[in-house]
């Protein structure tokens, strides 16, 4: 049977920075270095912090000299409107640094690419990726990322319909083995399916159920269905939304 095209679905293909393969990146499209004055500014501020303590979350970085790590921050934010959607910035000066404070300087350097939101329905803010030898099973509420599963390509959402604009990562402590990090583009994967199997497409215009792995409050539905792409009918650029999904909408 003749699958039904949904009344707004992006057809054509999406063109530019971030419809990329991996044969027409360059490193100065995603390779951000930290230069001697913004480490010296990050390790300033792990010297005010030792003499002027507060709870991570009242930390902004309006309370310390940032102006060589801002403009960096604001060449990340720009890969990601205007670029190819990911970066990798390399990297925070942790030598002689608490586990704590490396956290701290994280959650400042962050804080000057976008506001920091929840990563949990308890509000919890910065989440910790580790394997506690438990197993992610449907409805255990045990995330993927607390086990040592091999995770697919996926987005990084609350389990919940909002999403957030930017997922931020931070390599604390890098594994004996694993831990391979990799990224794909939306717009090169919504490519390929027209391309390759146009029937498909019109699938990921309509509902997915998912477990939100007890991420609801008491009451809620477990499980939530959403598409996995949307497109708002405008000139379209994809954006990352729930886990799996591709969200196509009016470029800003």
């Amino acid at each position: 049977m003749q699958q039904k095209i949904p009344a707004a679905m992006l057809t054509h293909r999406i063109d530019g920075k971030q419809a990329w393969v991996k044969a027409n990146l360059e490193d100065n499209d995603w390779l951000y270095t930290l230069d001697d004055a913004c480490r010296r500014e990050l390790s300033t501020a792990v010297e005010d912090m030792r003499a002027n303590a507060l709870p991570l979350l009242l930390l902004t970085p309006g309370l310390f000299q940032f102006a060589t790590c801002h403009a960096l921050a604001m060449r990340v934010r720009r890969a990601f409107a205007q670029g190819v959607s990911f970066a990798v910035v390399d990297r925070l000066p942790l030598d002689g640094v608490s586990a704590e404070e490396a956290k701290a300087l994280y959650w400042l350097f962050s804080s000057m690419i976008a506001r920091p939101v929840a990563r949990k329905l308890d509000g919890t803010m910065i989440y910790d990726v580790h394997d506690t030898g438990m197993q992610a099973l449907p409805g255990s509420g045990v995330r993927p990322d607390k086990t040592n599963v091999d995770l697919t390509f996926h987005n990084d959402n609350a389990y919940n319909r909002t999403m957030p604009e930017i997922v931020g990562l931070f390599c604390l402590r890098q594994a004996q083995s694993g831990g391979l990090s990799r990224a794909i583009s939306f717009q090169t994967a919504h490519n390929c399916l027209l391309a390759d199997y146009p029937d498909l497409l019109p699938r990921f215009y309509r509902p997915f159920p998912f477990d939100r792995q007890k991420e609801h409050f008491d009451g809620e539905n477990p499980i939530f269905s959403a598409p996995m792409s949307e497109y708002d009918g405008a000139p379209a650029r994809a954006v990352s939304a729930l886990p799996g999904q591709e969200r196509v909408r009016h470029a800003r």
